[in-house]
């Protein structure tokens, strides 16, 4: 029997979160080969004229890709994938469902969508969910999924310790993303450089990291604020992203996988709510204390979390630890009968 697997994602298109994602299979099924099932519609078209989806087709499907529940398009690229692919069986873990309530430039998602999502879940193998968010959500249209955290949580060592690394910089991730709330016009990054310039104050290191292409400009932009002459990492792919984090004494993130790998490296960790999904991860590590929306972020307040966590850094990374373990071993199990079900 094939030992293929078609991966439905948007890992390798230079966004290390979606990376990290498919990594975490990669790593924990070596015997299996992942073939990337393409969303594009120019890659797609590759793939017809190749016979790429021709000669993969009955191949099981593995959802990836994140926040993907619940989401208009990704309902057509789950429903194109089973018509074309005609897979024997179909699994997921640890996905992330759009949220209803969420206001930016576009909507992704309603309750008449959601509505769609429970006939199309039924077909999966295995379901479960990133955080509680997402877990209610599916609840209300009639779909009881486990909450067993993102899987990029497997990535990293896997013993976690409270030893912190005074002298690590904070380091600091900023991005408006593909959306966030209120739109992607909203400029609020004047609250964070005042926090991060009285960090500097007290002589704490500065040093920013972009994940993808459009994080760049943003954190220019603030470290320009702040007076130029910091540390830009661009890692290159999540190796190098978790090398850096375990140099950091505090992460500032707002894509969801900084933080997603910051807490999987067991670094305290701040994160600035673009989406939903960022809140609905922290949320599942007990931090969701850590966690402030973009379009309510307040100076004050984020310098007055950011203190407190500083301050408390070893009670607060204890018990993020231990929620990280508890949340490794579900994974570690599902992944278990994700494979049984392949």
């Amino acid at each position: 029997m094939s030992k293929t697997v078609t991966y439905l994602g948007f890992a390798g298109h230079g966004n290390l979160g979606d990376d990290a994602i498919r990594e975490v299979y990669a790593e924990r099924m070596p015997d299996r080969e992942l073939w990337n099932m393409p969303v594009r519609k120019v890659d797609i078209a590759k793939g017809l004229l190749r016979g790429d989806i021709l000669r993969h087709r009955g191949a099981p499907v593995l959802l990836g890709g994140g926040t993907v529940l619940g989401r208009t398009i990704w309902r057509h690229h789950i429903g194109r994938t089973m018509r074309w692919m005609k897979p024997r069986t179909a699994v997921l873990l640890g996905a992330g469902v759009e949220d209803p309530e969420f206001r930016g430039d576009a909507s992704y998602t309603s309750w008449e969508e959601l509505a769609l999502w429970p006939a199309i879940i039924e077909g999966f193998a295995t379901v479960s969910v990133r955080g509680p968010r997402s877990r209610e959500i599916l609840a209300q249209v009639g779909v009881d999924a486990e909450l067993v955290g993102d899987p990029a949580l497997l990535l990293g060592k896997q013993e976690l310790t409270s030893a912190l690394n005074e002298d690590g910089p904070v380091l600091v991730n900023l991005t408006h993303g593909e959306d966030q709330w209120g739109g992607k016009a909203l400029d609020w990054s004047s609250p964070v450089v005042e926090c991060l310039r009285e960090l500097i104050r007290t002589g704490r290191r500065i040093e920013f990291v972009s994940m993808e292409i459009d994080d760049v400009a943003i954190n220019d932009r603030a470290a320009a604020a702040l007076g130029g002459g910091f540390v830009h990492h661009r890692p290159s792919d999540t190796d190098a992203l978790l090398s850096l984090l375990y140099t950091a004494r505090l992460v500032v993130g707002t894509r969801l996988h900084m933080c997603v790998l910051g807490v999987a490296a067991g670094i305290p960790t701040i994160s600035l709510e673009y989406r939903p999904k960022c809140r609905d991860f922290m949320a599942s590590v007990d931090a969701d204390d850590y966690c402030l929306r973009v379009d309510q972020l307040d100076a004050n307040v984020l310098g007055d979390v950011t203190t407190t966590l500083l301050n408390r850094s070893e009670e607060q990374l204890a018990a993020q630890n231990a929620r990280v373990v508890e949340l490794r071993s579900l994974l570690t199990t599902r992944f278990g009968s994700l494979q049984a079900a392949l």
